[in-house]
């Protein structure tokens, strides 16, 4: 019966198909453990407030609602979906959502979709089915769930020539686990075991005893006191021809002077447990150095001599604990895809770098270090340090004078029109206040290149909009009104570091013209020593704010007489006058 509806459903013109009941999030239906629910997005609306949640929410979607039940559950468009599905599982409320678990395709063209959590009793679970790239159709959602559930994200943490670390996350407390290994395409049943407990004996877990350059096949599972949970499985892995180098591992780093050249082959090495620093994330294998800092500036480099795609990673802290100081992808001037970074160094203060490559690429390299006088630091060379700019009225911008010389702080995240650059940047901030037709100007003076960006704040998610290669005036009007935000400055530092200058104008648009329009609330304009306003305003509290959007005056309706306030203390210019939370209106001080 199934079926036929939804054969039926495929041929009925979408105008004719109702929007699905369960087209928000808010009007989620429930779906329990064993039930299939069918449904369709078709004349559904997009979800686009949704976060994204492994995989981004590109179409309309439907939502269901299931109820925790401190089992691992399974929710799948699988086999059944008639359309290319997706499936995002959030908790949280509708407004809020946090994401749990997700799914575009459970293989390489299979467009159904299959997303495994661990529910958590007495927590709510919102599911979302939507398409991909705006697609839309019918589908059946399926949930199963099971008190033993299969280990999650089953992974190799590390394969040596004669051993491997297995890793997963395990969903059921207490419980033991069996670890099933054999040559790649064993039956299973014929394989050596491990057993354990989780969380006494693993994960992770390491098995001894492989042979080099061979493949393997890796099964897991989990036993719940008499009930055994299903097989995770198979983990395919490759066992090393030879034994890793020394400094494959990071506490085997090799020693670096400045002035040296040492020579490489990542072939020997491995795919470093590290966080990504700058552009340089990890994944590929990689080798391990040290060096001390003495206050002079460090430029690290494979530019000079290198057979593949290189990377580098600077760290410090110990090896379990690495914190980013400077990394970079592709080098400025640098030949072949090659590498290069500088940064001022710390005296005393140990360095780890990683050479490693682009994607899996592997291969010989020559890493030199050389070290030269520190020069100046740059004040604003970090988001928390940002040097503030007055905006500026539009034909009059008193321009800032920045440079990228010696800005060596430790960067942010690459912005998205530069992702992969070696980024040497400074920081400024203004607020747009209540102006139009805003601008951010900037221009090269000795630098060669210079790229902007603005963000909300200093994290990551607060990125606004970037520019490449910027000489002049960039369209910032769209930005909402009063608004603080964050500039950011940069380049690929060497050649292409330099001065610039930087200001933002817009028009202030409270002039005595647009001032007179408040006059029947606000008077006189101009003003010089106090302002008047109508009196039968009721209020509780007065603000006055100038064009930057600063709070200048503020007291409460017992400070007023007579209806007035007095400015004599302000600097002439341009003001708006709130009470309690309503613009009043504006005015201007002689």
């Amino acid at each position: 019966m199934i079926r036929s509806f939804l054969a039926a459903l495929i041929l009925l013109p979408a105008s004719l198909i109702a929007q699905p009941f369960n087209d928000a999030c808010t009007n989620a239906t429930g779906i329990a453990c064993g039930e299939v629910a069918s449904g369709t997005t078709v004349n559904a609306t997009d979800d686009n407030t949704a976060p994204t949640c492994v995989t981004g929410v590109t179409a309309p979607g439907a939502w269901y609602a299931f109820n925790g039940n401190g089992q691992q559950v399974t929710a799948t468009t699988c086999p059944d979906n008639q359309y290319d599905t997706k499936l995002n599982v959030y908790t949280g409320a509708c407004d809020a959502l946090v994401c749990v678990a997700g799914n575009d395709d459970i293989a390489d063209g299979v467009y159904c979709s299959s997303a495994t959590f661990l529910a958590e009793s007495g927590v709510t679970y919102l599911i979302l089915v939507q398409g991909y790239d705006g697609e839309t159709g019918p589908f059946d959602l399926s949930l199963t769930c099971l008190s033993c559930g299969a280990p999650l994200n089953l992974a190799a943490l590390q394969v040596l020539d004669v051993s491997a670390t297995i890793d997963w996350t395990s969903t059921n407390s207490g419980s033991t686990f069996t670890i099933e290994y054999g040559p790649a395409g064993f039956a299973q049943g014929t394989g050596s075991t491990l057993n354990g407990t989780v969380g006494v004996d693993g994960p992770p877990v390491t098995v001894n005893g492989l042979a080099p350059a061979t493949d393997y096949d890796v099964y897991v599972r989990e036993t719940c006191g008499a009930t055994q949970g299903p097989w995770a499985g198979p983990l395919s892995i490759t066992t090393l021809t030879d034994p890793p180098a020394v400094n494959a591992f990071c506490t085997g780093a090799l020693p670096l002077a400045c002035g040296s050249e040492v020579v490489g082959d990542t072939e020997t090495g491995l795919i470093a447990s590290a966080p990504s620093c700058a552009a340089a994330n990890i994944s590929a294998r990689g080798l391990w150095y040290a060096f001390t800092g003495n206050g002079d500036d460090a430029t690290l480099s494979t530019c000079l001599n290198s057979g593949y795609d290189t990377k580098l990673s600077v760290f410090t802290g110990g090896c379990g604990s690495l914190v980013c100081v400077a990394g970079n992808d592709d080098g400025p001037n640098c030949p072949g895809n090659t590498s290069e970074v500088t940064f001022q160094t710390a005296v005393g203060t140990n360095y780890l770098v990683l050479v490693h490559g682009y994607g899996e690429d592997a291969g010989d390299f020559t890493l030199r270090l050389l070290c030269t006088p520190a020069c100046a630091p740059v004040d604003n060379d970090v988001c928390g340090d940002a040097s503030l700019i007055s905006l500026q009225p539009v034909g009059g911008c008193e321009s800032s004078t920045g440079t990228t010389v010696c800005a060596f702080g430790t960067p942010a995240p690459n912005p998205p029109c530069d992702p992969y650059a070696n980024i040497v940047d400074a920081w400024y901030a203004f607020n747009s206040s209540w102006a139009t037709g805003l601008s951010l100007i900037i221009e090269p003076g000795t630098a060669s290149i210079v790229n902007a960006a603005v963000y909300m704040d200093c994290s990551e998610p607060a990125y606004v909009e970037c520019w490449t290669e910027v000489n002049g005036a960039i369209d910032i009007s769209d930005l909402p009104p009063n608004t603080d935000f964050l500039v950011r400055v940069w380049n690929g530092g060497g050649a292409e570091a330099g001065t610039f200058s930087i200001c933002v104008e817009g028009n202030f648009n409270v002039g005595v013209s647009e001032a007179l329009r408040s006059a029947e609330r606000i008077w006189p304009v101009p003003a010089s020593e106090s302002i008047f306003f109508q009196r039968d305003l009721a209020f509780r509290n007065y603000r006055v704010f100038d064009v930057q959007g600063r709070a200048v005056l503020k007291g409460n309706a017992r400070d007023i007489r007579n209806g007035s306030i007095s400015i004599g203390a302000l600097e002439p210019g341009h003001y708006v006058l709130l009470l309690d939370e309503e613009l009043i209106g504006r005015f201007v001080k002689e």
